[in-house]
């Protein structure tokens, strides 16, 4: 199919919705590419429960149990047979331009690449695939002209870890009107610390903010937390957050929600939040 079909375009125009998903994977089934139309459903399944014989899993612990279990494990299999022989051929267009990429729900959602490359082929990039969350590397040297970018309006979840950004450089982020859409953004291994982290909460360009990551940077003020397993049991912001929030207002994410997931921190792999504090 190509790169310009109404189809795909539908699906990157809406990437949280699995029907226009569907619809390109009966369009191309038809087209003579049914693997690519049946990992898309596989996916989207897995994820959903949206495939033959996952649609409701049965209470209990009888036969009905034991066959739903099989049943998952078969398309589990199955999904991942097509996507380790069909994905380096489906990825083509998006691996050419970036170095890392993942495919969920069908289609490739993530992407990791040099700032530099994202400025030169960013709009290509977002163009392929319902591209919502970008991992950058290289960042510093070309900073300025990357917050200059509108490209980043078109993304919802941004990991900028390990570029040595500081304390001037967070200024710069806080300020940028092409963030607003951003609700994750991941900082961490930057030596960012109170200034930056000020800045960031004193300024508007990030508001929309949900998840903060900080773990490596010398200023950490979110909760910390316990576990039982791999699930959050217990949640304490220390004083330096409350010093933050006695001074600001509420601070989203130096919180964790439960509305976001159960593990922390939450996945960028799902829509922005509506939920209100």
């Amino acid at each position: 199919m190509d790169n310009d079909s109404p189809l795909l375009a539908a699906v990157i125009a809406d990437p949280w919705q699995d029907q226009p998903r569907l619809a390109f994977a009966d369009d191309i089934g038809r087209r003579g590419e049914e693997q690519r139309g049946e990992f898309v459903r596989l996916q989207i399944g897995l994820t959903s429960g949206m495939y033959p014989g996952l649609e409701q899993r049965p209470a209990g612990n009888g036969m009905e149990q034991v066959a739903y279990r099989m049943r998952w494990l078969e398309v589990q299999e199955r999904e991942s047979n097509l996507r380790l022989s069909g994905a380096p051929a489906w990825a083509a267009p998006v691996s050419a331009l970036a170095g890392g990429w993942q495919f969920e729900r069908g289609f490739i959602w993530r992407a990791s690449l040099t700032a530099e490359a994202f400025l030169a082929h960013g709009a290509e990039l977002l163009s392929l695939a319902p591209i919502t969350h970008v991992e950058l590397t290289s960042v510093k040297p070309v900073l300025e002209k990357l917050l200059e970018s509108p490209l980043l309006l078109r993304v919802q979840s941004l990991s900028l870890a390990g570029n040595e950004l500081n304390d001037e450089d967070a200024m710069r982020l806080a300020t940028s009107t092409n963030l607003a859409h951003i609700w994750w953004l991941d900082l961490s291994q930057n030596p960012i610390g109170q200034t930056g982290l000020r800045a960031i909460i004193r300024w508007p360009g990030l508001a929309g903010l949900w998840y903060l990551g900080l773990n490596g940077n010398p200023f950490d003020p979110r909760e910390t937390f316990g576990h039982e397993g791999a699930v959050i049991s217990d949640a304490r912001l220390p004083e330096a957050g409350q010093a933050l929030e006695a001074e600001f207002g509420p601070i989203r994410w130096l919180h964790y929600y439960p509305e976001l997931g159960q593990d922390y921190p939450p996945s960028p792999n799902q829509p922005p939040p509506r939920i209100r504090i």
